[in-house]
């Protein structure tokens, strides 16, 4: 029981941990809830939550081998600055009325969250480090129990950490109407700047 509840503890506050930094899923929260409402960010937090379970197994099962995947292969930090710039850009450039009507498609919420996370490369590569780290320091033994402790943990972690974000961008919508405005500007101002970060890492690395 106390390996089951240390798995549990250690999964809740990693989940935290990689959740909390501002990211494509966190800020797509924020502006699901401004323009869309809370149904649409609950569902975008709820789809980008079973990517992120699907990325704790793959750390947990195939960690090593995709791990070392990653690192010979440079392209995929291309990819993560690319993204990044790509939907820093985007929000620059969003008008912040709704025009859904004026839309073809609209992606379903909760495969808009699972396809920001898959996006978010630089998440996988978190669990890979996280996994890596307390398995390497004796802290965690995966059984088939502390796996689904493991991974429940994760699941609330990730959930309550976007739920914090929910919280956020209703206080900005219901109290502070000039950083609702300027939703769009921010969000992507932070996306820019985290590219630029990325940049750097490749340009140094």
């Amino acid at each position: 029981m106390y390996e089951i509840g240390l798995h549990f503890a250690l999964g809740f506050i990693a989940a935290i941990l990689g959740a909390l930094p501002f990211g494509l899923v966190n800020l797509s929260v924020i502006d699901s809830v401004l323009h869309n409402g809370e149904r649409a960010a609950f569902k975008v937090s709820a789809g980008a939550t079973i990517i992120e379970i699907v990325f704790v197994l793959l750390a947990i099962f195939l960690g090593s081998r995709l791990g070392n995947f990653i690192d010979s292969n440079r392209w995929i930090e291309f990819v993560i600055f690319t993204v990044l710039l790509a939907a820093g850009i985007s929000f620059f450039i969003r008008k912040n009325k709704k025009d859904a009507a004026n839309k073809k498609f609209v992606m379903p919420d909760l495969i808009k969250g699972m396809f920001l996370n898959i996006l978010s490369i630089q998440v996988l590569l978190y669990w890979f480090v996280a996994v890596t780290y307390l398995q390497a320091n004796g802290m965690i033994v995966f059984t088939f129990e502390c796996i689904v402790a493991f991974t429940l943990a994760v699941t609330l972690g990730k959930m309550l950490t976007l739920l914090f974000y929910r919280l956020l961008a209703r206080k900005i919508k219901s109290k502070t109407s000039v950083i609702a405005r300027k939703i769009n500007f921010i969000i992507g101002s932070i996306l820019i700047g985290l590219a630029v970060f990325q940049l750097v890492k490749i340009l140094i690395g």
